[in-house]
């Protein structure tokens, strides 16, 4: 087979681009095992299949470049992934002002790609209470309080919380509770988010999730959901 060997090719005014009709196929030469290619352009590189490589070298904020699994960090606020966790069934604790309650069974967990990720809380939990107090939750992270996502030390008694509401004592009533807050992942191991909740009576009262303190069987006695998303965005 003949062949012929140029060092460059180019248009008749030395500028112009040269088209090929059929396309053309770069292989390795004899021998060897790949190829090495630079190519320089003015706008954009097309490619009518898929383009496969082990790395890519760029700024991922201005270049746009997406790998395959979410944005890395330096992506400029790219989701990564998203997990959601649903609670529709009731459930009922005893809530303390000593202790915090985590066992009515809403929380998330998310694994982040990475540990400097930011991961967004967001959803809601509804609530129960038939006693007139306030109640509140404090946002647990891995079993521990996120100390960010509670408010200041103001005095020596008034109690820190994420979020809350009171209640009037009515068996009938119900109250949907935000949860809404932007952590920093800190590492790759799975991590967990929960509402821990408290309240300020001596006296042990009995919390009810997605549904009103009474249970009478009754269209003004409804019963709700719960909801947690973690979403891990690059940092």
């Amino acid at each position: 087979m003949s062949e012929i060997r140029v060092t460059s090719v180019v248009g008749e005014n030395g500028g112009d681009r040269v088209g090929l009709t059929t396309g053309l196929t770069v292989g390795p030469l004899t021998g060897t095992t790949g190829i090495g290619a630079t190519i320089s352009h003015q706008g954009h590189a097309q490619f009518a299949g898929v383009c496969t490589a082990t790395s890519f070298a760029g700024n991922v904020t201005t270049d746009k470049i997406i790998p395959t699994g979410g944005v890395p960090s330096g992506g400029g606020g790219g989701i990564i992934q998203v997990v959601s966790s649903t609670k529709t069934d009731i459930s009922s604790g005893t809530v303390t002002n000593t202790s915090d309650w985590t066992g009515h069974g809403l929380s998330v967990t998310i694994t982040p790609k990475f540990s400097t990720s930011k991961i967004l809380i967001t959803g809601f939990i509804s609530i129960g209470f038939d006693t007139s107090e306030n109640i509140w939750y404090r946002l647990f992270k891995g079993g521990s309080e996120l100390t960010g996502s509670i408010g200041n030390q103001v005095g020596s008694n008034r109690k820190r919380a994420t979020a809350g509401t009171y209640f009037k004592g009515d068996n009938w009533a119900i109250s949907s509770i935000p949860i809404n807050y932007l952590d920093t992942a800190g590492s790759t191991s799975a991590l967990t988010y929960t509402p821990a909740f408290n309240q300020f009576s001596s006296s042990n009262k009995t919390l009810y999730v997605n549904s009103t303190a009474s249970q009478t069987d009754s269209a003004s006695y409804p019963t709700l959901v719960s909801t947690m998303t973690a979403m891990e965005v690059s940092a």
